[in-house]
């Protein structure tokens, strides 16, 4: 979003044009698993990769402001299946140690968002030339790759049969998990892009914002790091349903706390809300999906969770911003969500153990 008020768009068109993401994740996201299930993950990885290079390198080019749309519009749909092929191959290749691998990448965030932080006055598209640069390590790093797991037993089928395929794949726990991740990706989306805005409406200093940041990741870090200790002791339909009921608890007090040490601290709640749900939900739709569909049905997760849950969250918070106006009564309204998330996930825990 800041990238496009830099270049030209007023902060509401750019908050309604920035649904281009997530729309992309959600129209593309299982049609890229297919393409992986069809033809191999690891093509499908390096052809997104340069595609996601030449975008990249293309919007720190093109400063235009509908150019700069475009090239956003076609990262959202290039850029996706990258992370839930490697998440297939990682669980497929580690299994339970798998958090200790995907803390890496939580640690990468953290770190970037530090040093694009401090350097961001000084060169304001740091962000963008960064990413150029590491989507072209990319195509590289995927030359160095083994064979992904899985091209399987089982071809995939084709024609017709690929959807018919795919939506007996989608009954009994997938099509939960795909409802509990979209329901639990709204809530989470009220505090990836709206929680800034309640800082600011608090009349906060910024600096609140960076260390809610720094608590919620480091947080996200250690649950990953320490995952093989503790995950396998419970089953992950229960560290399923204990994350999303943590997003109550998080909600709620995030709503009535104002003092900023305190409401920083609180979203350390991140690590349990979002790196436990990780883990959980990537262990049990790989653990659910056919081998022939595994690499379709994992992309389901972020399609719900950051393509769903996005675009019902922006949609729904500008609705109750017109008619509230105060950002507490979205964290009210998100920890709702987070009840719903809760009894679906309740539901489906139920369910699969009498399966």
């Amino acid at each position: 979003m800041l990238v496009l008020t830099r270049r030209g768009w007023s902060e509401s068109a750019a908050a309604a044009l920035v649904v281009v993401l997530p729309a992309g994740r959600l129209l593309f996201g299982p049609l890229w698993g297919l393409a992986a299930d069809r033809f191999g993950a690891l093509s499908v990885l390096r052809v997104v990769g340069t595609l996601s290079a030449l975008g990249s390198v293309g919007l720190c080019l093109w400063p235009d402001p509908w150019v700069s749309v475009g090239f956003l519009a076609a990262l959202s749909v290039v850029r996706m299946p990258a992370y839930p092929i490697v998440d297939a191959a990682a669980v497929a290749a580690v299994g339970p140690a798998y958090g200790r691998l995907r803390a890496w990448g939580s640690a990468s965030f953290l770190g970037m968002g530090v040093v694009h932080g401090l350097l961001d006055d000084a060169v304001p598209e740091i962000a963008l030339w960064t990413s150029a640069s590491l989507c072209l390590a990319t195509i590289g790093t995927t030359e160095l790759l083994p064979p992904l797991p899985p091209r399987t037993h089982a071809a995939a089928p084709r024609g017709g049969g690929r959807w018919h395929g795919l939506l007996q794949t989608a009954r009994g726990p997938i099509g939960w998990l795909v409802a509990i991740a979209g329901v639990h990706g709204v809530g989470l989306s009220v505090y990836d892009h709206l929680f800034a805005m309640h800082v600011a409406g608090l009349g906060l200093p910024g600096w609140v914002q960076s260390l809610a940041l720094a608590s919620g990741v480091s947080a996200e870090i250690v649950m990953f790091r320490t995952s093989s200790r503790w995950f396998g002791r419970l089953s992950p339909w229960t560290w399923l349903l204990v994350s999303v009921a943590a997003g109550i608890p998080r909600f709620l007090c995030s709503a009535v706390v104002a003092a900023p040490v305190p409401l920083a601290l609180l979203q350390a709640f991140h690590g349990l809300h979002f790196g436990v749900f990780w883990l959980a939900a990537t262990h049990l739709f790989a653990h659910h999906a056919r081998p022939e569909w595994r690499n379709t049905v994992v992309a389901l997760l972020p399609t719900a969770m950051f393509g769903i849950g996005p675009i019902v969250g922006l949609l729904g918070s500008s609705l109750l911003l017109r008619r509230h106006h105060d950002t507490p009564e979205l964290l009210f309204a998100a920890a709702g969500v987070s009840l719903l998330a809760t009894l679906l996930a309740f539901v489906a825990r139920h369910r699969a153990g009498r399966a």
